[in-house]
Order: structure tokens, then C-alpha cells, then sequence
């Protein structure tokens, strides 16, 4: 893969362990400004600093409890206002939606949810989607959606399987 993303903004909620820990990692050897998101600071600290390496650029990190939403709102505004997408990817529940729409509030970006998306095609929640047509199909949906957004000027948050199927990393 011969993947470049300089230009992205990733915020990377839970990304102290697991799967956020894991996509980090990966989004910095390719180069994006990640965000690192987590409750536990000397872990944040530790993997910023180990990622910062990667590509030689500055990963931030920011210590949020998402139940104190003051904090979330003040620390959101050190995020810079891009022209690329933020993108935030973790595991389902981690906070991504709750982040993304802070995000969009602060840097008068437009917000979209993919899970949001999928569900208002198909008049379905999520579940449904999943029962009815069963998780290969609701996969090739997200990645539909993944292909067909909009590649400026957005806070997207994904559902927490997206990273991990398809090539939904590429697009």
C-alpha cells in the first residue's frame, strides 16, 4: 500500500489500547496529525511520544473524561481548523459521535456520522440493518459510504468496525 496522509487530521478516540491504540499507530506511519484521545494521561503521554518518532511530526494528545463536557469543549478548541477531513475512528461507545459534533461546533465544520448515513439509506437502525441483511452486507454499505464522502471540510465519525474491513483505510 502506498498510502500518503499528510494532510489528514485523525482524532483517535480510546486510543490508549486495542484497536484505537492499533489505528494510531498505523495512521502515524502514514504520516497523518493525530489527535490522541483517553482518559489515562501517562499512557497518552507515552504513546505520543513514542509516536512522534514515527514520521517526525507532533502528535497532541488530549486527557478527556467525556463526562465533563467543559473540558471537552475547551480542549477541542486547540485543535487547528483544517481544510482536510477529521476523521474519528475507535471502538464502539469509545465517543466519537460526542467528539465529532464538538469538533464540527468549534471549527464550523460540517459534521457527519457514517453509522447516520447508513441508517437514514435504509430508513434502519443499525441493528436492523445487521439482522436483516447480516454483517458482510452491512459492511459493503460502509464501505459504499466510506467511498462517497466528502473529502474536505468535514468532522466524520465512523462506526467502530469501519478501520477494519474492506479498504476503507485507502479512501
Amino acid at each position: 500500500m502506498n498510502l500518503e496522509l499528510t494532510n489528514l487530521n485523525a482524532v483517535v478516540c480510546g486510543s490508549t489500547q486495542g484497536i484505537g491504540l492499533a489505528t494510531a499507530e498505523v495512521l502515524a506511519k502514514l504520516g497523518a496529525n493525530i489527535y490522541l484521545l483517553a482518559r489515562n494521561e501517562t499512557k497518552l503521554k507515552q504513546i505520543s511520544q513514542r509516536l512522534d518518532n514515527t514520521k517526525g511530526q507532533v502528535h497532541n494528545y488530549l486527557c478527556i473524561d467525556f463526562q465533563n463536557s467543559g473540558r471537552l469543549e475547551q480542549e477541542v478548541k486547540k485543535i487547528k481548523s483544517p481544510t482536510k477531513n477529521i476523521i474519528l475512528i475507535g471502538m464502539m461507545g469509545s465517543g466519537k459521535s460526542t467528539t465529532a459534533k464538538k469538533i464540527a461546533e468549534q471549527t464550523f465544520l460540517t459534521h457527519l456520522d457514517t453509522d447516520e448515513l447508513i441508517s437514514a439509506s435504509h430508513q434502519k437502525s443499525i441493528q436492523d440493518i445487521f439482522d436483516a441483511f447480516g454483517e458482510k452486507q452491512f459492511r459493503d454499505m460502509e464501505h459504499k459510504v466510506a467511498k462517497n464522502l466528502p473529502k474536505e471540510n468535514h468532522v466524520i465519525s465512523t462506526g467502530g468496525g469501519m478501520p477494519c474491513y474492506h479498504e476503507n483505510m485507502d479512501v
